[in-house]
């Protein structure tokens, strides 16, 4: 190591003439036009032996790899670092290119260098570039032990532009195997690194991966999603490859967000980009985001076309990540079409996928799939990725996954999680006090707004047509008059239509007064026929027992379980007459609280007064 480092300092002190230094700056940052108009594109070709691995570097980074590879060809055999430079940046271009077999190759050249090495930068360029293809193939955990090696090699020899990429590297690594707190922990530190550097290109593509990385694991919803449209927005029309990322994790938080439409816009416009540059993985994503799309709005058959389409695009030793990923979204299309000896070959398929390839993606395919246990090897990370915990509790905890979704916007899910079907239309009122949500489609559109006014018209029209003299009498408690009256109706519809937003066309005119759209699917806190709706508003209770917060209702469940020892939702719904979701609001709100204590999960979960509980547990 000592005579390494000997040929390190050396080396460092033959980069220190001025044009040696510009063209490692220049690269460095990014700058690679410069290096070109110095060297290659010179009117007299300039090519210093010392820094040729940075002209070869500079045209790979712009797309000129025949060059680069005629050049290193021209290379002296006896400067051992400079090759090694060089194939790590003919590797990660002929890799990015798609050409794996060649930049493999590269690749093990120089890992046959690694016991001879003749510098700390060599070491870090051997390790770098086996961490880039084991990531690139799936090979997680490698790819960070590899990125970690890498890091401290970059560091020993002072090579900034070294600790940049193996801190991007790692991060990534990181957020793939499920450790998205840490991932995006160093992948902020690997962009202060870039902007320390001076290098936009690097600082710019690491913000971009933080932004999809946010975005892909539910962190900050509302945020992330409005980075993604601003992202979107100051976009160069020149970067291809990050306008279709970044639209291709756009259409996914538009499917969760329920705005089917809109993230199809999304995907033809991503579409015309990818086909364009010929991105053979992005094209392989694409036609998974599709085979969603489909899916949410009733189109499983269709979706299996998609996910065909994708199949035949996977490179085996090269995209386990995909074919996992291929694997679980047709697995789910072909169980909710019924097709069962389909749907066990996918799962033998995909626990034989899995025993090769480890990630939190595949990880959260293989529980969503029913082939590992919800909650195995998950609740010592809960939490590190919010979208997958609400994903999980929608199948064991479904009241919890609700209300998670509702806080995250991810309305999306709610057709899941009340168990309709993907071309079911509904209604739900009150799944938060006023809250109005409705479903067609895939489509949800989720108002807030809703009033005792509006929420009053809605329970009429569910029960049937109703005319003018119907509401008036039904809803005010007024005896009808036309010109008293229809100026008080006509602005009521009005306000419900805006309320119901792409949905308003639901409510229509007809002979019979106004009649809803019809085989929609009612839910409401309570409906009882000829009954009238249970007032919103919160009595004025003065109690001991609990906050001036709770209505009635809830503090009667509490009252309940003063002389009881444990209460579920089931028979909260028989003594207080209200529908499932209303009972699991009140007791999740308890639960806030921390009124009660919740224990188990799913439909056995129980709750229990909180200052009861040590008494109980006696």
């Amino acid at each position: 190591m000592k005579k390494a480092r000997k040929n390190s300092i050396s080396k460092r002190q033959s980069d220190a003439s001025p044009e040696g230094e510009s063209l490692a700056s220049f690269c460095q940052r990014g700058d690679y036009r410069k290096v070109l108009n110095q060297t290659v594109d010179a009117p007299t070709q300039k090519l210093p032996a010392p820094q040729l691995q940075w002209i070869v570097a500079a045209l790979c980074f712009v797309g000129r790899a025949e060059e680069a590879a005629a050049l290193f060809q021209k290379l002296d055999p006896k400067t051992r670092n400079v090759r090694i430079a060089c194939r790590f940046f003919l590797g990660i271009s002929e890799i990015r290119l798609g050409r794996y077999a060649q930049g493999r190759q590269h690749l093990m050249f120089n890992l046959k260098e690694l016991r001879s090495a003749p510098d700390a930068a060599s070491i870090f360029y051997i390790h770098q570039g086996l961490g880039f293809y084991r990531f690139f193939s799936g090979r997680i955990l490698q790819a960070v032990r590899l990125a970690r090696k890498a890091h401290d090699a970059a560091t020993e020899e002072g090579l900034l532009y070294g600790r940049v990429l193996a801190t991007d590297l790692l991060g990534h690594a990181y957020v793939q195997s499920g450790e998205v707190a840490l991932g995006i922990k160093t992948l902020v530190r690997a962009r202060e690194h870039a902007k320390t550097l001076g290098n936009g290109p690097i600082s710019s593509s690491i913000e971009n991966s933080l932004i999809e990385a946010r975005a892909r694991h539910g962190l900050f919803p509302a945020q992330s999603f409005e980075a993604l449209v601003k992202r979107l927005q100051k976009l160069s029309s020149q970067d291809t490859y990050t306008e279709s990322s970044l639209l291709l994790e756009f259409s996914r938080q538009q499917l969760l967000r329920g705005k089917i439409s809109d993230a199809r816009k999304s995907l033809d416009r991503a579409s015309q980009v990818i086909y364009s540059t010929q991105n053979r993985r992005h094209e392989i994503l694409l036609n998974l985001r599709y085979a969603h799309a489909v899916h949410r709005a009733g189109g499983s058959a269709q979706g299996l076309t998609y996910i065909r389409a994708a199949r035949n695009l996977i490179n085996p030793e090269i995209d386990r990540g995909f074919e996992i990923e291929l694997l679980g979204m047709e697995l789910l299309l072909a169980g909710s079409l019924g097709i069962h000896a389909q749907v066990e070959k996918l799962k033998d398929l995909l626990l034989l996928r899995s025993r090769r390839y480890s990630s939190g993606v595949n990880a959260n395919i293989l529980r969503r799939s029913g082939l590992v246990a919800v909650g195995t090897q998950q609740n010592s990370r809960l939490g590190m990725d919010p979208l997958a915990d609400i994903l999980d509790l929608i199948v064991s905890d479904r009241e919890r996954g609700i209300d998670l979704a509702l806080e995250s916007g991810y309305f999306g899910l709610l057709p899941e999680a009340l168990g309709w079907a993907p071309s079911e239309k509904g209604v739900v009122v009150e799944l938060r006090p006023g809250t109005l949500t409705l479903v067609s489609g895939g489509e949800v559109h989720h108002d807030a707004g809703l009033t005792p006014l509006t929420r009053k018209i809605l329970m009429e029209l569910a029960r049937g047509p109703q005319s003018k003299k119907d509401l008036i009498e039904k809803v005010w408690k007024y005896r009808y008059h036309p010109l008293r009256h229809d100026s008080i109706i006509y602005p009521a519809i009005n306000t419900l239509r805006k309320q119901m937003g792409p949905f308003a066309f639901w409510i229509t005119s007809s002979e019979q007064g106004y009649v809803f759209e019809a085989g929609v699917h009612w839910i409401f806190p309570k409906i009882l026929p000829a009954v009238p709706a249970p007032s919103v508003e919160k009595p004025r209770i003065h109690d001991g027992e609990a906050s001036s917060g709770l209505n009635l209702r809830q503090l009667k469940i509490l009252r309940h379980l003063t002389t009881h020892e444990k209460l579920d939702v089931r028979t909260l719904c028989r003594f207080f007459s209200v529908s499932e979701i209303t009972a699991s609001r009140d007791l999740s709100l308890l639960h806030r609280m921390k009124l009660v204590t919740r224990f188990g999960k799913g439909r056995s979960t129980e709750y229990v007064r909180t200052d009861r509980v040590q008494y109980l547990l006696r």
